[in-house]
């Protein structure tokens, strides 16, 4: 937790002080379901983060966003990080993604553009 703690507060000074990266908070039906943290990294898109609140997964709403982002991107590729035990790395490479790096505790992904 204490980890989890630092890189977020380090993710949010990078992101208050980034041009080429948003923040956006996902709504549906008025409420808060999630954010996406997105940067331009220049040769790609960056998914940083993102976050779908538990009440509403299993709606297909993180697939919509990251296909948003995918077609936002275009036509540069989109990358991103995911914990090697985390269960949405199906999701990424239902939608395209290949993992192009591995490390201790994650996985490098990136999709290229159509």
């Amino acid at each position: 937790e204490a980890h989890e703690r630092e890189v977020y507060w380090r993710r949010w000074d990078d992101i208050q002080r980034a041009t080429n990266r948003t923040l956006d908070v996902v709504l549906v039906d008025g409420a808060v379901a999630g954010y996406l943290d997105v940067e331009d990294e220049g040769e790609f898109v960056a998914l940083n983060n993102i976050r779908v609140a538990p009440s509403m997964q299993g709606r297909g709403i993180g697939g919509a966003l990251v296909r948003r982002v995918i077609a936002l991107a275009a036509p540069k590729p989109v990358q991103l990080r995911v914990y090697r035990v985390n269960p949405a790395r199906r999701l990424y490479e239902r939608l395209g993604f290949r993992v192009v790096e591995e490390t201790p505790t994650h996985y490098v992904m990136r999709r290229e553009a159509d």
